[in-house]
């Protein structure tokens, strides 16, 4: 057992109040330059203070982990299962298009290429996370393991050249 360190990120919007001067009859442009030249000037000085609003917050993923071989596999790591804002049919669907996707690629010899076989396995464990569906995430875990250069997988192939 080890710990393991992590920097996870979430998106959110935040706002702030300002009073900007404008000329009557500003069009949209003019408003626009103002904002950003008070925002200039704001920052410059004491900052725009911004409030966020947590209520907002989506995205949530790890960014980076402190393991290099682990960091392919948790990192840009979604965190987030699907919800009413992600309906589990929508995820399914993204899954049966990711398998017909596979099946061309693996009949095409795309497969064979590392780059793609990576690609693949984040993509397949994307959705099974957002699936919650746990046999899933721990062979596309594994599959991303087995990939690292030091399992040596590292070899290129003709799929791989072409990009």
């Amino acid at each position: 057992m080890k710990n393991l360190n992590l920097t996870i990120g979430s998106d959110l919007s935040a706002y702030a109040n300002i009073t900007v001067s404008i000329d009557e009859g500003a069009t949209k442009a003019d408003i626009i330059a103002a904002v950003r030249r008070q925002i200039e000037l704001e920052t410059n000085g004491s900052g725009v203070a911004f409030d966020e609003d947590w209520s907002t917050q989506h995205n949530l993923r790890i960014v980076t982990c402190d393991d290099a071989k682990l960091q392919n596999v948790v990192g840009f790591t979604s965190l987030e299962l699907a919800t009413e804002s992600v309906p589990v049919q929508a995820v399914r669907d993204i899954d049966a298009s990711f398998d017909a996707i596979n099946s061309v690629l693996d009949m095409s010899g795309c497969l064979d290429s590392i780059v793609t076989q990576r690609a693949m396995y984040r993509l397949r464990l994307g959705i099974a996370q957002a699936l919650a569906d746990q046999p899933r995430i721990d062979a596309a875990q594994a599959s991303l393991l087995e990939l690292e250069p030091e399992n040596g997988s590292a070899m290129a192939t003709s799929c791989d050249l072409k990009n």
